[in-house]
């Protein structure tokens, strides 16, 4: 792209002769009204700063000896090299389920990805390395590292790290591509962030899951991801029913024959219960008396909730051995053997890495019935009391 805008300049300068013309002055002209002083609006004879590798580097005046010296060799000798450049990326864009083999190297998604990459680094460099399997994975144990991490981390520091490069962030490439072969499913279609993952970190699409990046199955959930599976709109609608009113709630469950807050949770009777999970939970805290709920506040209803919730989704998704949540180019990750444990432990030690479940909730409202999802805390700095009142409550209650 920043070539073929120096062809054009060129042609402009040759062709139409402006000399030291400005070329704000041109833009103007064209545009039909005063257009403002712009970096780019450089015009024939100033210096500017140009960063080209080897021989030519070094700053240059826009004349036709600059587009000599720079931009004709750079031209000249891309054409073989950046389609074979384009066959390196494009194959590592099928591996990790960007691409479809049948699709063209040019495709719009192959040529923003290229122009991504081309702006960040050193093209010729990082396809050397995405080429290399040994150096594919390096990066991937360097990823999976970091998710063992205690603390999140920005995952383009990583990137930059690796790849010697100044990638930035790129909403399209990192929150809108998603995995080729889930074209056009909406049931269990690919999800935000999978094929950007896959692509840097020597990852791959599974039969079943997100990614695997050196055969470690991930669970990737971008901030605010549900981790409910299969939670019924009833579900949801018991729920809200609950938060709204527990003391109808209690005594509707009570006249259903149920006693104890697991009654509550998975059920009785005509009583469905509200977790949409039926899973049984030997902790000392379920067996209590259904009352003792009513000093349960909202925040860590949500966390139990919660454990209910991601324990269905580990048993009906199947096996991965990673839960990694992002937002913007912030990360967190855990071990999956996280989930096995018992719920009050996992609020515990989620809570500890600033990770929150939460009530999903739509146009403003406090929860829609849709589930619980799962979250890193923005600011820890700015919202000390969410993580005091969970471990308020995880000392409070006890198991």
């Amino acid at each position: 792209m920043i070539l073929k805008r120096c062809l054009i300049l060129q042609q402009i300068l040759t062709n139409m002769n402006y000399g030291k013309k400005s070329l704000e002055n041109l833009y103007s002209g064209i545009a039909g009204k005063p257009v403002q002083p712009r970096k780019h609006l450089n015009i024939l004879g100033e210096e500017v700063q140009i960063n080209v590798s080897g021989e030519r580097e070094g700053n240059y005046n826009i004349t036709t000896a600059y587009f000599d010296k720079v931009v004709n060799p750079m031209m000249h000798t891309s054409k073989a090299d950046n389609h074979r450049l384009h066959e390196i990326i494009f194959k590592r864009g099928v591996e990790s389920d960007m691409f479809r083999e049948d699709q063209s190297l040019y495709n719009e998604t192959a040529e923003r990805l290229f122009e991504y990459i081309s702006n960040s680094t050193d093209l010729s460099k990082f396809c050397e390395r995405i080429d290399d399997r040994d150096f594919l994975t390096k990066a991937g144990n360097l990823f999976l590292e970091r998710l063992k991490t205690t603390t999140e981390f920005d995952y383009l520091d990583l990137l930059n790290e690796l790849y010697d490069g100044q990638f930035t962030y790129d909403k399209y490439l990192i929150d809108k591509i998603r995995p080729a072969s889930t074209f056009g499913q909406t049931r269990g279609a690919g999800g935000p962030g999978e094929c950007f993952f896959a692509f840097f970190f020597n990852g791959t699409k599974p039969k079943v899951g997100d990614i695997e990046i050196n055969n470690h199955g991930i669970e990737l959930k971008k901030q605010g991801g549900r981790v409910g599976k299969n939670i019924t709109i009833d579900d949801g609608k018991r729920l809200r029913e609950f938060i709204e009113d527990r003391a109808s709630v209690i005594n509707y469950v009570k006249e259903q024959g149920g006693n104890t807050i697991s009654d509550l949770f998975n059920g009785i009777k005509e009583w469905g219960g509200f977790t949409g999970t039926h899973i049984k939970i030997n902790n000392g805290f379920f067996n209590r008396p259904i009352e003792d709920v009513m000093s349960v506040n909202s925040l860590f209803l949500s966390q139990l909730i919660g454990t209910f919730h991601i324990k269905q989704y580990k048993e009906k998704v199947g096996a991965f051995e990673y839960v990694q949540i992002f937002e913007g180019t912030r990360t967190i990750g855990f071990d999956s053997s996280v989930i096995d444990m018992d719920p009050f432990d996992m609020i515990k030690y989620l809570n500890d890495k600033k990770i929150s479940f939460k009530y999903h909730s739509d146009k403003g409202s406090m929860f829609d019935g849709s589930g619980v999802t799962i979250n890193m805390l923005k600011n820890t700095r700015a919202t000390p009391g969410r993580v005091a009142d969970v471990s308020s409550s995880l000392g409070s209650l006890g198991s």
